[in-house]
Order: C-alpha cells, then sequence, then structure tokens
C-alpha cells in the first residue's frame, strides 16, 4: 500500500499557476461593506467569519492598519462563514441588516 500510494504521489501533476495574482476587479465587485477610498494605493479584502476565533484575534490589528493609515488603505469585508460554525451564517445575515440602517461595522464590531 505504502509503495502504491508513493507511485500514485509521485506522478500526480504539479500545480499550475500557485502564484497567479488575483483578479482585483472580481475581488472589489459588488462591494457594500468598505471604508476608505477606492483610488487608495493599498486595498485590503477581508473574507470573514463572524464566529471564527482566528478572524476575533485578527480584527484589532485591522482596526489599527485602517486608523494609522486612513488615507492609503481601501478595506472591504467580504462574508465567509464556515459550515462549521453554526452561528456564522445568521451573524452573518444580522451584520447585513445592519447594514441597512449603515452599522455594518458597528454590528460586526459587537458580533
Amino acid at each position: 500500500i505504502i509503495i502504491a500510494g508513493v507511485f500514485f504521489l509521485s506522478r500526480s501533476k504539479p500545480q499550475e499557476n500557485v502564484n497567479e495574482k488575483a483578479d482585483e476587479a472580481v475581488l472589489l465587485a459588488n462591494t457594500k461593506n468598505s471604508v476608505g477610498d477606492a483610488n487608495a494605493p493599498v486595498k485590503i479584502v477581508e473574507f470573514a467569519d463572524l464566529q471564527c476565533p482566528a478572524c476575533r484575534t485578527a480584527a484589532p490589528i485591522v482596526k489599527s492598519v485602517l486608523e494609522k493609515h486612513k488615507d492609503q488603505v481601501y478595506f472591504v469585508w467580504r462574508h465567509y462563514p464556515l459550515s462549521t460554525h453554526k452561528n456564522a451564517s445568521p451573524a452573518a445575515r444580522a451584520a447585513e441588516a445592519a447594514a441597512v440602517q449603515g452599522k455594518f461595522f458597528e454590528m460586526t464590531d459587537l458580533l
């Protein structure tokens, strides 16, 4: 079994385009939840889950960067609720409901 596995894995085709740049137009299309000037030299697109512990840890860092460099950074939030987090999708819907009232980022801070 081990020899067959080594043989199979050694014959697999290597990944192509691993270093391919993401299409900025796609990442920034239909941005509803954003902060800053869309023409800023630096653009940050965050894909986040509102129940994710790692996302929660990163949030103060992102907030600090945005405060320190607010004239140079355009920030876009994208929902990426993970299926393993049962409250992630309802939290995303709540954040979008707050967005209708102009309070998206206030709601994400609470969540």
